[in-house]
């Protein structure tokens, strides 16, 4: 069996409820490293101070198109 990473890249992209939540920005797929983190230290050593970038405006990220409603049938 191979290792895992203690924290996968997918489980990261589920912190963006939190990063929106505080900063008001959703936390990039794009800034988060592939394959995930072998912790939470590393993690936070990686994210901040690429989050702290997007917040101010260095690393300019995709925004999300908005979702179209649905008209009626």
């Amino acid at each position: 069996m191979g290792t895992c990473p203690a924290i996968d890249s997918k489980r990261v992209v589920d912190a963006t409820v939190i990063t929106k939540k505080v900063l008001n920005i959703e936390l990039p797929p794009e800034i988060i490293q592939p394959g995930g983190y072998a912790s939470c230290d590393e993690m936070i050593a990686d994210l901040m101070p690429k989050l702290e970038r997007v917040f101010i405006g260095d690393i300019k990220v995709k925004k999300a198109k908005p979702v179209k409603a649905l008209e009626p049938a």
